[in-house]
């Protein structure tokens, strides 16, 4: 037939690193074409295109990507099938946003778990701060000792929780000055984990705290200072509107739960609209980078 024949003669005809593509549209032409490439290179076997999984697991992305001290890798992209990272080190703040709370609150499973995973005495020390919300959503995690340094459901337990991580944050300038960004080799990786939007608002209706927010926040490279805000919604913030949520807009430090096409928190490219106006699945969200966004799929399980 045709499909034997031009796999018979194409591949001669080919430059010197020319590459053959076959598209096949059933079983028996595929089955054709690898039969013939099998015949053509015996004992040779093709490189994979690599693709994302769709039952992704941390596993799955530690033993094919790898791990390194400080990084949590939660999610492909389906642009590069690449890691989308959170460095604890030099990253300081990412907002997850959105009305489909289901698929932020596995998000944050998601990060806990990578956490929790990864503890080590010597090469990976948390100090986790969690701001619950008044259904207590984490409170699984409370009398995690190992990591978990504070647990509230009080919102406004987030004034004293900021001021804490302040006072820390301008020891380790200290140290650094003193002795250079080596001195944080050794130090702990400060987490604050908030899980409420009335402590969001409680942040920022206080000068005092987003004024120490926005300074860590413009030091924060290898200081080892982390906030993820879990329960941001996905509106338009305005010119007057909260100082926090304006810094996590400007900088693109957000996870996107909502489709493409309903966003409202940070402005997305008509072109960008349609090409991901499929809707959402479990485990998928959006990835706000420069110019745009970026589709991923985060791990669901261990």
């Amino acid at each position: 037939g045709e499909v034997e024949r031009m796999m018979d003669t194409a591949p001669d005809k080919l430059n010197k690193g020319g590459r053959l593509c076959v598209i096949s549209f059933h079983s028996l032409e595929d089955r054709i074409v690898k039969s013939a490439i099998n015949a053509r290179y015996p004992g040779q076997s093709a490189r994979l295109i690599p693709s994302v999984p769709d039952n992704l697991t941390l596993s799955y992305i530690e033993k094919n990507y790898g791990t390194t001290p400080g990084r949590l890798d939660l999610s492909l992209s389906y642009g590069t099938v690449m890691p989308v990272s959170i460095d604890l080190a030099s990253d300081f703040q990412l907002a997850l946003v959105g009305s489909r709370g289901e698929n932020r609150r596995r998000y944050v499973g998601t990060f806990l778990r990578a956490i929790e995973r990864r503890l080590d005495p010597v090469s990976f020390v948390v100090d986790l701060h969690i701001v619950d919300n008044m259904r207590r959503e984490l409170e699984a995690y409370e009398d995690k000792s190992s990591f978990v340094m504070s647990y509230t459901s009080d919102y406004s337990d987030v004034e004293q929780v900021v001021e804490d991580v302040y006072d820390r944050y301008q020891a380790r300038v200290d140290q650094v000055r003193a002795g250079g960004v080596d001195m944080m080799e050794f130090e702990s990786y400060i987490v604050v984990l908030v899980n409420s939007s009335d402590a969001i608002k409680a942040i920022s209706d206080n000068r005092e705290l987003v004024n120490h927010y926005k300074e860590m926040a413009s030091q924060a490279e290898e200081m080892r200072v982390f906030f993820l805000f879990a329960d941001v919604a996905n509106e338009q913030v305005n010119f007057n509107g909260p100082e926090l949520l304006k810094n996590l807009r400007d900088k693109r430090c957000c996870v996107l739960f909502d489709n493409a096409t309903e966003q409202k928190f940070v402005d997305i490219p008509g072109a960008q609209q349609r090409q991901f106006r499929a809707p959402l699945e479990d485990g998928q969200a959006f990835v706000a980078v420069s110019g745009g966004i970026d589709k991923v799929r985060f791990a669901l399980g261990d």
